[in-house]
């Protein structure tokens, strides 16, 4: 018998995203990145020119006119990898979660 993928709550998934948003952002720096990386998402959530919750700050995007390409605050977001391991994942499809390190 299979198991369903469980569906996560807002809340849940908000946390989610703000673990891995500071896992990616911090991942090549010093441990003490991290700090400064969760206040600014978390105070973005307040800013009223920001959406309210924890995903929609990580993933939002906007128009770059000197790169004329939509542009992410959050680099490892632009890449796309975590939403296209994470869609195969709650889809049922994919098997184990991947690593996202390049392998040597």
């Amino acid at each position: 018998m299979q198991r369903k993928p469980s569906v996560r709550s807002g809340a849940e998934s908000d946390l989610q995203c703000l673990a891995e948003n500071i896992y990616f952002e911090a991942r090549a720096s010093r441990s003490t990145a991290s700090t400064p990386i969760a206040e600014v998402t978390l105070n973005r959530t307040r800013a009223e020119h920001f959406p309210h919750t924890e995903l929609p700050v990580v993933h939002e995007m906007r128009w770059d006119p000197n790169r004329r390409r939509l542009v992410a605050d959050f680099s490892w977001t632009e890449l796309g990898a975590l939403s296209r391991m994470t869609g195969r994942l709650e889809s049922g499809h994919g098997g184990r979660k991947r690593s996202l390190r390049r392998s040597a």
